[in-house]
């Protein structure tokens, strides 16, 4: 069994599923968005986060000349990216939040990074969790082999569905993926009833155009989707970048004006879909 690597656990999180909820990031992605404001999900090896903000120069001039480790930075400013979980060890830290779930109608999200690359691990921990989770949900690219998805089909009630470029060689060249792929699972899934939400990365020069919008809605409503969520461009997760060593190349890129959004939605109610924005 390939088994993850874990690079957060984000709890009495109200976004990504609905109530007050605990997100599971799992660390590795078959896709490499230049958006992406989770970069340190991208790969699924350790990798070590430098915070100049933290760095005391105790040993060097700032945190990314620092030849230290993590264990001996006094002051956290070098960290390692990554930790490896068992399924009992995950099962206690989400059993933990259970009364809160139980209370607000929340439950559980799976996101990363892309939580189907690693199927035998996932259907395991949900196996083990559904009996006493109120709501399931996993976060994903889509570009993985439907099999993979297939292990989770008996547990998961949510499935937050990306659709990126819909332009089969765009998608490719910027984000490494394969657009049937993307559309095929997600054409399974619909065909099995599952509920599914569509979410939009909203993203100048890549996902904004018009022809890319009507795309997805035009997909949206031909498989009867209802509901769509728009992700709005922002720089929260530049500057991880950064701090991993990793090339940012969107820094000129400003986010949306609010007027922007709304035509954007408007644009996508107008055939028929609920939008929402940020998600829920």
């Amino acid at each position: 069994m390939n088994t993850p690597l874990i690079f957060n656990i984000q709890r009495f999180s109200i976004h990504d599923g609905g109530g007050i909820r605990t997100i599971v990031f799992f660390k590795g992605c078959p896709l490499h968005c230049p958006w992406c404001s989770n970069p340190e999900g991208i790969s699924t090896k350790p990798q070590l986060i430098r915070n100049n903000n933290r760095c005391i120069q105790c040993s060097a001039e700032d945190a990314y000349h620092c030849t230290n480790t993590p264990d001996n930075c006094p002051v956290n400013a070098l960290t390692c990216c990554g930790q490896e979980y068992t399924v009992d060890q995950l099962v206690k830290e989400i059993a933990s939040d259970q009364i809160i779930y139980d209370e607000d109608n929340g439950g559980v999200t799976f996101s990363g990074g892309e939580p189907f690359l690693f199927p035998e691990f996932l259907e395991q921990l949900l196996s083990r969790i559904r009996p006493w989770t109120n709501s399931i949900a996993v976060e994903t690219c889509g570009n993985v082999p439907f099999e993979n998805i297939e292990k989770a089909l008996p547990y998961v009630d949510l499935y937050l569905y990306d659709l990126k470029i819909m332009d089969e060689e765009k998608f490719r060249d910027v984000c490494g993926g394969n657009l049937s792929i993307v559309i095929s699972n997600l054409e399974n899934l619909v065909s099995l009833h599952k509920n599914v939400i569509p979410r939009i990365p909203l993203i100048p020069t890549f996902t904004d155009d018009v022809e890319n919008i009507d795309r997805i809605a035009q997909l949206s409503l031909k498989l009867g989707l209802k509901q769509v969520h728009l992700l709005p461009f922002h720089q929260m997760g530049s500057g991880k970048y950064e701090n991993m060593g990793m090339p940012y190349t969107l820094s000129e890129l400003r986010p949306f004006t609010d007027d922007q959004i709304s035509a954007v939605v408007s644009r996508l109610e107008s055939g028929g879909l609920q939008v929402i924005t940020g998600g829920f």
